[in-house]
């Protein structure tokens, strides 16, 4: 009776096995497959690196120029800053240098002198 059972076990278990190895062809399958889209997707990005090469240089550059901008018009403000107080003070300063020092040392005094002298 033991033979009788262990061929009918035999005869259950041929079908699982082909259902099984369908499965792994299945699942062979499947992993072929996304071997293959992800080879396709990098052949993709590899395709766009020029692209995005592009844009990250131009938003590169376009950072440069505004940072460039910045600097200009800081330094243009500085300037104007300076400017007007040299004019503002430039009298004072002027008057305690004469105060202090002789007149003769005055930038002023010396152009004025240079200019009489030179006539």
């Amino acid at each position: 009776m033991s033979t009788k059972k262990e061929s009918k076990e035999t005869i259950s278990y041929s079908p699982t096995s082909s259902i099984s190895a369908e499965q792994r062809h299945s699942v062979e399958r499947a992993l072929d497959e996304t071997r293959d889209n992800i080879t396709k997707s990098i052949d993709e990005a590899k395709k766009e690196i020029p692209r995005n090469t592009q844009v990250i240089n131009d938003y590169q550059e376009h950072t440069l120029q505004a940072s460039k901008e910045i600097a200009d018009s800081y330094l243009e403000s500085q300037k104007e800053i300076v400017n007007a107080f040299q004019s503002i003070f430039a009298p004072y300063i002027e008057n305690g240098y004469k105060k202090y020092w002789y007149k003769w040392t005055s930038p002023a005094t010396i152009s004025e002198i240079y200019a009489k002298n030179s006539k």
